[in-house]
């Protein structure tokens, strides 16, 4: 009867066996690939009208929709429409985070942008910020007017270097994240002058 029991329960064992590995499997691919997932869809998202954006258009609105709703960062070299988190770090997780001691774009001076490379738990939204060149305009709305910055520079800072964030005399944008990818050993910090302000 004991040995009946037996064979009768290793089916099941087996078959959970079966699923514990599955899951393993999964687990491991997971952790393996989720890292190159973001440039995956940044090859398939090559063609986003975001991209075609210049200042040159008649309108803002000729490549980004007006229902975007509230302050927001566009950067049409990585088709990015991410809206602006105002409060603690904690805001962090939901994407890009403006620096609350730091300047907004009315108020001219340095406004400071941050945001997650990679990591397993939140959206990195700065994934990219790499790819981004001197030229390259950068759009913010905020408060109903739209600020169009020119990247002049792009450079790595150890995380003790906090002046980045100090104020300055010229309208500037810094945006930044961590380097290199998959760690928080240094800071990617792209720079970007003010150029124009449209109603």
């Amino acid at each position: 009867m004991l040995g009946m029991q037996t064979t009768a329960s290793e089916p099941r064992l087996r078959r959970l066996n079966d699923a514990l590995t599955v899951v393993v499997v999964l687990l491991a691919l997971y952790v393996i690939f989720a890292p190159f997932w973001p440039q995956a869809t940044y090859w398939v998202q090559e063609d986003s009208p975001l991209k075609s954006w210049t200042s040159n258009q008649e309108s803002v609105q000729d490549a980004v929709d007006e229902n975007w709703a509230g302050n927001r960062l566009l950067l049409p070299r990585l088709g990015m429409n991410e809206q602006i988190h105002e409060g603690g770090v904690e805001q962090l997780k939901n994407g890009v985070l403006r620096q609350r001691h730091t300047s907004t774009p009315e108020e001219g001076s340095n406004t400071v942008l941050v945001g997650h490379r990679f990591a397993y738990d939140v959206r990195g939204v700065f994934y990219h910020l790499d790819k981004v060149e001197v030229g390259d305009e950068i759009i913010i709305k905020w408060d109903g007017h739209t600020y169009i910055y020119e990247v002049s520079d792009s450079f790595v800072v150890t995380p003790e270097q906090v002046e980045i964030e100090d104020p300055t005399d010229e309208e500037i944008l810094t945006l930044y994240t961590c380097t290199p990818l998959w760690t928080a050993k240094d800071r990617l910090v792209v720079r970007a002058n003010l150029k124009e302000v449209r109603e």
